[in-house]
C-alpha cells in the first residue's frame, strides 16, 4: 500500500533532523503498552475509547491489563496495537512533534495511514476487522 521512493535531488550538505512515526504490527503487542500516554494526552485516552467503540472490545483495559494471550489473540491485536500507536502520535503532538513522515507494518499501516490522514481514526481502527 506504501510507495516507497528515495531522490538524491532531497540531499543536501546542511543537516536537517527528520521526525518518523513508526507503528508497529503484530508481534509487538505486550501488557501496559500505551497506558503511560492516558495521562499525558486527552486526545490519546479519547482514541482508546474510539477503538473501544469500534471494535466493541475494551481495547484501554486489554491494553493495560492483559493478560498476554488475550492480546495475542489477532482480533484483539490488532485494534490495541492501531489504538496504541494513534495514542502514542496524539501525546507526542500535543507536545508539538510533529512527523516528517510515517510507516507502518502490519496493523501498524493502519495507523500510519491515520496519521497520514489517508484515512480517518476511526476506520483506520475499524479496517483490520
Amino acid at each position: 500500500p506504501w510507495g516507497i521512493s528515495s531522490s538524491m535531488s532531497n540531499l543536501s550538505n546542511s543537516p536537517k533532523e527528520k521526525t518518523a512515526f513508526l507503528c508497529v504490527g503484530e508481534g509487538a503487542q505486550r501488557v501496559g503498552m500505551g497506558v503511560d500516554f492516558v495521562p499525558l494526552s486527552t486526545k490519546a485516552a479519547d482514541l482508546f475509547e474510539l477503538a473501544a467503540a469500534a471494535s466493541g472490545l475494551e481495547v484501554f483495559s486489554m491494553c493495560a491489563q492483559g493478560p498476554v494471550d488475550l492480546l495475542e489473540e489477532p482480533q484483539n491485536a490488532m485494534p490495541c496495537l492501531v489504538a496504541t500507536s494513534l495514542a502514542i502520535a496524539a501525546a507526542l503532538r500535543d507536545r508539538g512533534i510533529e512527523p516528517d513522515c510515517v510507516a507502518g507494518i502490519g496493523a501498524g499501516e493502519y495507523a500510519a495511514h491515520a496519521l497520514a490522514q489517508t484515512i480517518d481514526e476511526e476506520r483506520a481502527l475499524m479496517e483490520h476487522n
